[in-house]
């Protein structure tokens, strides 16, 4: 019998940060990104530059409902209920 082991939960987290005092030339950027608490802006020019902004603040998440729930055995494998079902004889 396959038997349940994890319970794995996924959250959207949003969070607003204000980028409005930082030194951005907006008409040139042709690209951006984040990775962890960093902004990457791109220049058309091939340039970039690189600013710290502050992610570590209460974010805005709904805990209530997961976006997704997956019940998964001890392989992280996905589980059906209906596998758990008593079987008919």
């Amino acid at each position: 019998m396959i038997k349940p082991k994890y319970l794995s939960l996924k959250y959207d987290l949003f969070m607003d940060v204000n980028i409005e005092e930082l030194e951005i030339d907006w008409p040139n950027v042709v690209d951006h990104g984040v990775k962890y608490d960093e902004l990457y802006i791109h220049y058309a020019d091939k340039t970039h530059k690189l600013f710290k902004i502050d992610i570590h603040q209460e974010g805005q998440t709904d805990w209530k409902y997961p976006e997704t729930v997956r019940l998964c055995d001890s392989e992280w494998e996905d589980i059906d209920l209906r596998d758990l079902s008593p079987k008919e004889e």
